[in-house]
């Protein structure tokens, strides 16, 4: 992009673009490391005027032991666009990150963000343990999103993967991928804020039969993160689909898929009717 637009060169921020005939297209963006990693950046689509979307989430934040968080806000809106993130632990309880250039630990970071503008947070990605846990995004006007989970480790080039922020459901479909030594891991998060549940897991292969189902309990604001094939030991050396629901509240989530060497990718989950 910035051999087609040189103004971008050494910049961030956002790129709308619209067919002035109404006609429909598509697009997706490759970002590109200095080591020649790279990872998919989705699109954000623009909402038409007046829409106002629930609140969204950032299924899994990871912060530490080499791993580092980024999160990018723009807004979609044709108004300046106030905002609220708030950070959540595994237990449901607010957590607290380091963020580049704020001092001391952030459970919540607010701000505005103009028409046209985007907001990009990093964690700080230092040498502490690893924390892991959620993000919440609350605003009353229409902002999309983007974050990135990149992980540094000595000798290789970072590894990278994006995710668009979620709307919830009680129900969805996560595909996965396990032959060949890759593992795909994914995060579920239980964003009612009081009130336990329980995530129903049924498990299929590519023809469609089940292969297992289990049930994976969480509390208010809880989230929980695993490797398929260590939770669900039938998912290794296969391909297949695993549902979630939750009769009772909303959840949400997303997948990783780690080859081998190290590299990852993300998995969106697929909303089920």
């Amino acid at each position: 992009m910035a051999d087609r637009f040189p103004s971008m060169a050494g910049k961030r921020g956002s790129a709308e673009f619209n067919a002035a005939s109404g006609a429909d297209f598509s697009a997706l963006g490759l970002r590109f490391n200095p080591g020649g990693a790279f990872t998919s950046l989705p699109t954000l689509d623009v909402p038409t005027p007046g829409t106002r979307p629930a609140n969204q989430t950032i299924s899994q934040i990871a912060d530490g032991s080499g791993w580092k968080t980024s999160i990018t806000l723009v807004n979609i809106d044709n108004v300046p666009a106030p905002f609220t993130l708030r950070f959540w632990q595994d237990n449901g309880s607010a957590m607290s990150l380091p963020i580049e250039g704020v001092s001391g630990g952030q459970t919540t970071i607010e701000g505005t963000i103009p028409v046209g503008g985007s907001r990009t947070i990093f964690t700080a990605g230092g040498e502490t343990a690893l924390a892991q846990g959620w993000a919440e995004l609350i605003t009353t006007r229409s902002i999309g999103g983007v974050a990135v989970f990149r992980q540094r480790v000595t000798g290789r080039a970072d590894f990278e993967a994006a995710v668009t922020l979620t709307t919830t459901s009680n129900r969805f479909v996560l595909p996965f991928d396990n032959t060949d030594n890759f593992v795909t891991s994914m995060a579920i998060t239980n964003v009612n804020q009081v009130g336990a549940l329980t995530v129903n897991v049924i498990i299929r292969d590519e023809a469609g039969v089940q292969i297992g189902s289990d049930t994976v309990p969480l509390t208010g604001r809880a989230h929980t993160a695993f490797a398929l094939t260590d939770r669900f030991p039938g998912t290794r050396n296969r391909r297949g689909v695993v549902e979630f629901s939750a009769a009772s509240g909303d959840i949400t989530g997303l997948g990783l898929r780690f080859n081998p060497g190290g590299a990852f990718t993300s998995f969106p989950i697929l909303p089920k009717p």
